[in-house]
């Protein structure tokens, strides 16, 4: 069986170990994975996640720059470039943390992704929520996608890349950026 331990600064990015500790003294478990969001180069070597020795964070989420607290993205910017250098640094820390010996076998990509849904910046425009006004749609979700799945690729060949579809609103089929990208659904 596996258990969760949710230790989080309400989702501010900083892991709080006091928190964790209790909990996992609590139910007696033994860490075998982390996840980690990755927003703006968070490292796993500095988020006191150090504490664990090489524990695995079993995936990283990434988009661009924020876009996921707070800040405004458009997938076509995505998909152009703008973001590479936001996004490159992420994956350059990711590959200097798995040099360390930290595993990050799982990246997923632009997660929750459906015709539905709007609490992130890359989910559809229409719908209200932080996309509004993005000209957000399926075509430039999947464009968007695929230009970070390359710098996965190319940075952090050994990693495996997830689509994350929000399948309680029944994702559009359109947004799957294909399975050549897609390793893990």
């Amino acid at each position: 069986a596996q258990t969760e331990i949710r230790a989080s600064g309400a989702g501010s990015g900083t892991f709080d170990a006091t928190q964790f500790n209790a909990e996992q003294t609590r139910i007696g478990a033994t860490v075998e994975a982390v996840q980690t969001y990755d927003f703006a180069g968070y490292t796993l070597q500095g988020t006191g996640f150090g504490q664990f020795g090489k524990a695995p964070a079993y995936m990283m989420s990434i988009w661009a720059n924020n876009s996921g607290q707070g800040g405004v993205t458009k997938n076509t910017d995505v998909a152009a470039g703008m973001y590479d250098a936001n996004i490159q640094a992420m994956l350059n820390q990711a590959a200097a943390d798995h040099a360390a010996g930290y595993k990050i076998p799982v990246f997923r990509i632009g997660w929750e992704i459906s015709a539905n849904a709007n609490w992130f910046t890359w989910q559809p425009d229409g719908l209200g929520g932080p996309a509004s006004g993005t000209g957000n749609n399926a075509a430039n979700y999947v464009a968007a996608f695929r230009h970070i799945a390359a710098m996965v690729r190319t940075t952090c060949p050994w990693a495996l890349i997830d689509f994350c579809a929000d399948w309680s609103f029944m994702a559009d089929a359109n947004f799957y950026p294909g399975d050549d990208v897609v390793d893990i659904i």
